[in-house]
């Protein structure tokens, strides 16, 4: 299926329709039932497609083809007769059916993860955030390994969800303290969803820039 850049026509979003119903259709001539909104504006607009948007675009912009599960198309006589799935359809948390994420990094870190977000924003928030940061026999931030088999520190924030749970030695800190007390072969970190099974590799050197920014946008005071 090609979807256009910024969607036109009519929309409506997937609240209410479970994603894998949907997604479940690949390869197959079967069409899946639309939304009853859906059969009434194929009946007043016969020979229409029709567009299926992931719960997380709202508001009247159209949506980006990345947030489009796929398509329906009306006959004639305003009757469904086809189906066209998105194979660009990256679902998002909402889709999902995640819970609430915990903070703004929370939120960030899935975003990112299932790509409806921009990556960028996780070291922005990283350098702004108090982190739970594992530690290791001697204190210090315990190195892990990331998804990719590489060396990583493991952060995430705390949530209610683990307000009762038994963590390892840990300690809450800031992301320039996290930076100041890293071991020498920890040139990354595992930013860990607490809500979701979700994590982001950010490096060092992009905290840091952070950072600075961060840095860089705190007026000095005149003296």
């Amino acid at each position: 299926m090609t979807v256009p850049s910024e969607v036109p026509g009519t929309t409506q979003s997937v609240d209410g329709l479970a994603v894998g119903q949907l997604t479940g259709f690949r390869g197959s001539d079967e069409i899946p039932v639309p939304p009853e909104a859906v059969l009434i504006a194929a009946r007043t607009a016969p020979d229409h497609w029709f567009y299926l948007t992931d719960p997380s675009w709202r508001g009247a912009n159209p949506a980006p083809s990345w947030a489009v599960l796929g398509r329906w198309r009306s006959d004639a006589a305003g009757e469904i007769v086809e189906w066209e799935e998105n194979e660009a359809y990256r679902p998002s948390p909402e889709a999902l059916g995640w819970p609430e994420p915990a903070d703004a990094l929370d939120t960030a870190i899935r975003r990112a993860a299932t790509g409806s977000g921009p990556v960028e924003e996780v070291p922005r928030l990283l350098a702004r955030t108090e982190l739970v940061v594992l530690l290791g026999p001697e204190g210090e931030p315990a190195v892990t390994t990331a998804p990719d088999d590489s060396p990583a520190v493991a952060v995430f924030t705390m949530s209610p969800d683990l307000a009762g749970v038994e963590l390892p030695d840990h300690e809450t800190m800031s992301a320039s303290d996290l930076l100041s007390r890293l071991p020498a072969d920890a040139y990354q970190l595992l930013c860990l969803s607490p809500t979701a099974p979700v994590s982001m590799i950010v490096t060092v050197s992009d905290l840091r820039e952070a950072l600075g920014d961060e840095d860089a946008r705190v007026p000095t005071r005149s003296r």
